[in-house]
C-alpha cells in the first residue's frame, strides 16, 4: 500500500531500535517531560477549580446574592414587601437586619454584689447583628469570635454600640455559637434580638442591612438594577461585595497556569533537541531513501508522523494519570480540621483536558516541525559517500 513504509520506519524509529543509546534516551526524555507537563497541567486545574467552586458554592449559601449596607432607615416590612412583588419567583429568601459596629467584652462571674461586673479580657471588635428569630438577653456568637474571647455557653457579655457608645451598655448571655464557615463571618458575628436592639438604638422598624438571595445566582446582575431604581438602594450583588476574593483566585489559577505552561515549553524544547538529533542520526538513511525514489515531503511526512504519535501517546498517558490522582485525591485524601476544607475538592472536566492536551499536541508538532524543516537540504551523494 502506497506510504505504508512511512508507518512502518515511524514504528521503527520511535521503538529506538537501531538508534544510539543517546537517541533513545533522549526520546524517553521528551516523552516523559510531554507526559508530565500534562498531568501537571490538568492536576493543578482541576483541582484548583474545584477549590474555587468550593469557596464559591460555600459563599453563595451563606452570603447574600445582592446586598445593601448603610445608616438605619425606617420602613423594614414595606421594603420586604416591595421586594417580593418585585423580584417574584426569582427570589429565595429575602431578610432585612439591623447591625451595628460593636465593641464587645466577656464579664466575670456574679458577685451577688450591684456592682457593674468586671470584664474579663480586651474589647473585641465584633459585628451585633439583629434577627427576628433571637429573643431576649440571648446572643449567638460565632465561634472564631468566641475562641477570642475565651467564652462559651452561658457566659455573658458586655457590648457597646458604635451609634450609641454614650448609652449604658447591653449585656447578653451567650446561648449558642455558630460556624458559617465563613472565616470574616464567624470572627466578628454576635446575632442578637432585634427587637432588644432596635429598642435600645431608638430603630424599631428600621434596617442597616439587606439580604437577598436568589434561585440562581447568575440573574443578581439583572435584578440588581431592576431593585435599586425600584427601592432607591444602591444595591451591591455578590460579584462586586467580593470582588477582590473573585480576583485574586482568577490570578493564582492564571498564574499557575502560565508556570505550568513554561513546563510544556521546555518540554517541546527537548522533543525539538531529540528530533534534531535524531534526524543527524538517519542523515545517511534519508539519504538512501531519497536515492530510492522517496521524495522530500514524503520524509517529512515521516518525522511529522513521528512526533505527532510521540505527542499523542504523551497526551493520552499524562492525561490518564491525571485522572487517575484526581480520583484518588479527591476521595481518599483527608486533611486535617483546621483547614478551611477537610478534603482536596477537584473539578474534573473533559473539555478542559481536551484543550490542553490539544495545545501539547500542537506544541510537540511544532517542534517537530522546525527541525524537519530545515533537515532534508543535504545532498544524496555526498551523505551517501561520507
Amino acid at each position: 500500500m502506497k506510504g505504508s513504509w512511512i508507518w512502518l520506519l515511524a514504528k521503527r524509529h520511535l521503538s529506538g531500535k537501531a538508534s544510539r543509546p543517546a537517541v533513545r534516551w533522549m526520546n524517553l526524555f521528551a516523552f516523559l517531560g510531554l507526559s508530565l507537563s500534562v498531568f501537571a497541567w490538568v492536576s493543578i486545574l482541576s483541582i484548583m477549580s474545584g477549590m474555587q467552586n468550593q469557596i464559591r458554592e460555600k459563599i453563595l449559601l451563606e452570603k447574600p446574592h445582592l446586598l445593601w449596607e448603610g445608616r438605619p432607615r425606617s420602613g423594614a416590612e414595606s421594603l420586604l414587601a416591595s421586594i417580593r412583588l418585585e423580584a417574584g419567583s426569582d427570589l429565595k429568601r429575602v431578610e432585612t437586619y439591623l447591625r451595628s459596629e460593636a465593641l464587645v467584652e466577656r464579664l466575670g462571674p456574679e458577685d451577688g454584689t450591684d456592682a457593674e461586673p468586671v470584664a474579663i479580657g480586651r474589647q473585641r471588635g465584633a459585628v451585633l447583628e439583629g434577627r427576628d428569630e433571637v429573643l431576649g438577653d440571648r446572643a449567638d456568637v460565632g465561634v472564631e469570635l468566641a475562641s477570642q474571647l475565651e467564652a462559651g455557653p452561658g457566659d455573658r457579655l458586655r457590648v457597646r454600640s458604635a451609634w450609641a457608645l454614650e448609652q449604658f451598655p447591653l449585656r447578653f448571655q451567650v446561648t449558642s455559637l455558630f460556624e458559617s464557615g465563613l472565616y470574616e463571618m464567624d470572627k466578628t458575628l454576635i446575632r442578637v434580638s432585634r427587637r432588644t436592639l432596635g429598642e435600645w438604638l431608638g430603630l424599631e422598624d428600621a434596617f442597616s442591612f439587606v439580604s437577598i438571595q436568589l434561585h440562581d445566582p447568575e440573574q443578581s446582575e439583572v435584578l440588581r438594577a431592576r431593585l435599586s431604581q425600584k427601592l432607591g438602594l444602591q444595591l451591591k450583588s455578590w460579584q462586586e461585595a467580593d470582588a477582590a476574593l473573585w480576583y485574586s483566585l482568577k490570578m493564582e489559577k492564571t498564574v499557575m497556569s502560565l508556570a505550568v505552561f513554561f513546563v510544556v515549553l521546555l518540554s517541546s524544547f527537548a522533543l525539538y533537541m531529540a528530533m534534531s538529533v535524531r534526524l543527524a542520526e538517519k542523515s545517511r538513511e534519508m539519504a538512501l531513501l531519497r536515492g530510492l525514489g522517496a521524495t522530500r515531503e514524503q520524509l517529512q511526512r515521516l518525522f511529522l508522523i513521528e512526533g505527532a504519535l510521540l505527542g499523542l501517546v504523551a497526551v493520552l498517558v499524562g492525561a490518564l494519570g491525571s485522572f487517575v490522582f484526581c480520583k484518588l485525591v479527591s476521595g481518599w485524601v483527608e486533611l486535617p480540621s483546621f483547614y478551611y476544607s477537610t478534603s482536596i475538592p477537584v473539578s474534573w472536566s473533559w473539555a478542559r483536558t481536551g484543550i490542553l492536551g490539544a495545545t501539547v499536541l500542537l506544541l510537540a508538532l511544532v517542534s517537530t516541525w522546525l527541525p524537519v524543516r530545515r533537515g532534508f537540504s543535504f545532498s544524496v551523494a555526498e551523505t551517501l559517500r561520507s
